[in-house]
């Protein structure tokens, strides 16, 4: 059997260390050598999904997806955040091209990870006062996201209709709550509503109706519990965040950075031989296992 080098494309540095070991752990005999590559070290105009996109589609034109030389064979392989693709009907299509199945891949993070030894770690705290805190992790995910459920519908209704305005998923907080885990606030509320409008150019009638088809959209994927499909994961730092102070009671812990030092600790705490890497590592398996194609 021939030898395979693997070129891992990724959408910013950021995601190295995740993507390496999902296919360190793929145990592959064929698979000689990989290397993980972000989209800013191909374009030199920047980095991230769109440019990664690019590169791919690229590369697919110039049949450079997998080539066989002299007995060398090599193949590309391209990981992506989903974002809310799937909703719009824009993913594209390709056994060199991998989505995550949550809304990015820092929702990995916070799903598989453990959240009290990682929040313990980055706070320097006891792991048992962050426990006590936390309570249990997918009911807290849960109560974030649905603290957060009006802003979701915003952000899902902009990136539907708003194309030309940008993405409120940008965005690294709630513009709509008081807090992580405060209340929305109903006149920040209607304010950035009346503004969407606008910028929507609908009339009122035309306006409510589809955002209360977002609104639908979002509870239906809500009530099945897979929120996390359009809960951006970065955004449970925030939630963290407080969770780390709480847990503190007053005492001294990291004021910068702490966003950063958690996802940092909590990617340390994955197990990337459980199950969950099936969906990332089959991939990697089915296209090492294929003859050479374009």
């Amino acid at each position: 059997m021939s030898r395979i080098c693997f070129f891992v494309f990724v959408e910013g540095y950021e995601d190295r260390y995740f993507y390496d070991n999902i296919i360190r752990h793929t145990n592959v005999d064929s698979l000689s050598d990989w290397c993980v590559i972000t989209a800013e070290e191909v374009y030199e105009g920047g980095g991230g999904k769109d440019v990664l996109i690019k590169i791919f589609k690229y590369l697919r034109k110039s049949k450079a997806l997998s080539q066989e030389f002299q007995g060398k064979n090599s193949k590309c392989i391209f990981f992506l955040d989903k974002d809310v693709d799937d909703i719009l009907g824009i993913r594209l299509r390709s056994p060199h091209l991998v989505y995550t199945q949550t809304y990015d891949v820092e929702s990995y993070y916070f799903r598989h990870g453990n959240l009290a030894k990682a929040a313990a770690i980055a706070g320097r705290l006891e792991t048992g006062a962050v426990s006590e805190t936390l309570g249990d992790s997918d009911e807290w995910r849960s109560r974030a996201a649905a603290n957060w459920k009006d802003w979701v519908v915003i952000c899902l209704y902009c990136r539907k209709n708003l194309k030309s305005a940008g993405s409120h998923f940008s965005r690294n907080t709630s513009e709509v709550n008081t807090g992580p885990f405060g209340p929305v606030s109903e006149l920040k509320l209607r304010s950035l509503k009346y503004r969407i409008m606008k910028l929507s150019g609908e009339s009122l009638q035309g306006f409510q109706t589809s955002f209360e088809r977002t609104v639908k959209t979002v509870d239906r994927i809500y009530k099945a519990n897979q929120h996390d499909r359009i809960f951006k994961g970065k955004w449970y730092c925030n939630f963290l965040v407080e969770a780390v102070r709480q847990s503190a009671r007053g005492r001294r812990i990291p004021k910068f950075r702490l966003h950063g030092m958690l996802l940092n600790s909590l990617v340390a705490t994955l197990d990337f031989n459980q199950e969950w890497t099936n969906h990332f590592r089959e991939p990697v398996r089915k296209l090492i296992s294929e003859r050479s194609s374009t």
